[in-house]
């Protein structure tokens, strides 16, 4: 398995590969966006994370730090948006879009689920 060192890898692999040979090709720049929603991911402790074109689902793992009383809150308050599957995974209502598009629909959805504080974030560059 590949670790990552620092959270402001993408943003150093960026800023050199720039210097060194111009642009990213978008290919490249949607790999570090991907890249990046593991990071977040795995530092909430969610095991996989499926997108389809309008919803995305979520296995936690056993070192999850979504807060289940939290979930099983917005699952109730907001039904049309949150579900709550018999095997413990969530499928969540949102439009994902671009890898970019998606961290950030990732990322608000970890903080509204009570999993994520700026300290577990990757670098947003």
């Amino acid at each position: 398995a590949y670790e990552i060192v620092s959270r402001d890898w993408s943003s150093d692999v960026c800023s050199s590969d720039l210097d060194r040979f111009g642009k990213i090709p978008l290919e490249a720049e949607n790999l570090l966006w991907i890249l990046r929603i593991k990071q977040a991911l795995q530092a909430c402790g969610i095991e996989s994370l499926t997108a389809g074109s309008e919803k995305v689902t979520l296995q936690a793992g056993a070192s999850s730090t979504v807060d289940p009383t939290r979930l099983i809150a917005l699952s109730a308050a907001k039904p049309d948006r949150f579900q709550l599957l018999p095997d413990s995974r969530l499928t969540v209502t949102l439009k994902p879009g671009s890898p970019r598009d998606l961290f950030f629909s990732v990322e608000r959805l970890l903080r509204e689920l009570g999993a994520l504080s700026d300290a577990t974030l990757p670098s947003r560059n």
